[in-house]
């Protein structure tokens, strides 16, 4: 009977989400709760008439961004944005303007199969680096708020103005081309919770009765992983914790951290990896090719110096 009742808590807890709401308060109100006011008086208490605050302003947060699969490959598609023919019958060499206004989205999209929230708070951090690969217009950091998965969008217009010189007897086509660049590679965010003041470790909380707001009482949490350890052992058979949670952390890959972290214990560390897939559509190596055909059949391709090798993103 033990072990089917273990097997059945543990297939209601969701090993791929942390909610650090969830799992601090149950600490709260089961271990913490009955130390406060006695475990007779706790056991007979209805939860659900109080509201628990917890002051997670006592902590701070960090984000570090990793691709295991190293730099990505990208799909490259070259794509015509605009093109126009001219064709020059005057007798004489002419001049043509070839202008447009053109404009394409850069989009990135960040699907992960581990999360983490504080309620129904999401906020997954993800930097995306600078390099040769990925454009201007990917780079930056990104907050993932909407759950597994979020997309964001970038416009970038493209202002082309050219002059093009056609001679007599001759037609011209002239195509602006931009390169769609398209990656999909894996991502890991490591996400690190721990006190934010190096005197004062700890992370109050406030119970308060709902409807007249008065406080119930309040207290203190000061080893961190001591409710998410507390929370997987009461719900999950042998009390397995999820595989992207972890607390100790060795000394050597603190180092690389805020000076605010190493001032913590290892063991008041919150670790949480995150992994997912990232797929981005970036816009790269614009350009204008002229293709001339004059009246004794002889084709020629010019690209118009003027654009080829201009910067991404205009």
């Amino acid at each position: 009977m033990g072990t089917c009742c273990s097997a059945s808590a543990n297939n209601r807890v969701d090993l791929t989400h942390v909610d650090l709401q969830e799992t601090f308060e149950r600490y709260i109100w089961k271990v913490l709760c009955p130390i406060k006011i006695g475990k007779c008086r706790a056991a007979f208490l209805r939860h659900s008439h109080y509201n628990v605050e917890i002051k997670w302003e006592y902590l701070d947060q960090t984000s570090e961004t990793s691709f295991p699969g190293g730099a990505p490959v990208p799909e490259e598609i070259p794509v015509v944005l605009h093109h126009a023919a001219f064709d020059n019958t005057s007798g004489k060499e002419q001049k043509f303007i070839f202008s447009t206004i053109k404009e394409t989205k850069a989009v990135s999209t960040f699907t992960f199969s581990e999360v983490f929230s504080i309620g129904t708070k999401y906020s997954i951090g993800v930097n995306i680096p600078s390099g040769p690969v990925l454009g201007a217009e990917i780079t930056g950091s990104y907050s993932i708020t909407k759950g597994r998965s979020e997309t964001f969008e970038n416009k970038i217009q493209w202002d082309m103005h050219s002059e093009i010189t056609v001679e007599d007897k001759t037609s011209a086509e002239a195509v602006m081309q931009v390169h769609e660049e398209i990656t999909s590679q894996p991502i890991v965010v490591t996400t690190k919770f721990f006190f934010a003041m190096k005197d004062d470790q700890r992370l109050p909380f406030v119970v308060r009765h709902k409807r007249t707001g008065q406080i119930f009482f309040v207290g203190d949490i000061q080893v961190l992983k001591a409710p998410l350890e507390y929370y997987y052992e009461q719900r999950v058979k042998n009390g397995v914790m999820p595989p992207m949670l972890s607390f100790n952390e060795d000394p050597e890959k603190v180092k690389g951290t805020s000076k605010k972290v190493k001032d913590n214990r290892l063991d008041d560390i919150i670790i949480i990896r995150t992994s997912g897939l990232s797929k981005t559509t970036a816009w790269k190596n614009h350009h204008i090719t002229v293709n001339k055909t004059s009246d004794k059949n002889k084709n020629e391709n010019v690209v118009s110096p003027d654009q080829n090798g201009a910067e991404d993103g205009q």
